[in-house]
């Protein structure tokens, strides 16, 4: 996988971004040494929130289904805001 430095991005980002696009391949983007973001094409990018939609969607139906057997209970949003410290 390629990577460039912060200064490299801002020098020429129409060189990487187009880097991204022709060759289909994600660029990772680091400052001092450490990876801090990933350019993707948007392929990948599609990818990657399907199966989050669809990690999302299983685990709904798992809560479901544990709702409809008594495995689960549902609990006030309030209770559940506090218990998460949204509060």
């Amino acid at each position: 996988m390629t990577h460039v430095t912060e200064q490299e991005l801002k020098s020429d980002p129409e060189a990487i971004l187009r880097t991204v696009a022709e060759v289909g391949e994600p660029i990772l983007v680091q400052v001092r040494g450490q990876d801090i973001a990933a350019i993707v094409p948007l392929e990948d990018l599609a990818f990657l929130e399907e199966t989050e939609n669809r990690l999302d969607l299983e685990a709904y139906r798992r809560a479901m289904r544990d709702l409809e057997e008594g495995r689960d209970e549902l609990i006030p949003w309030e209770q559940a805001k506090k218990e998460l410290g949204l509060d």
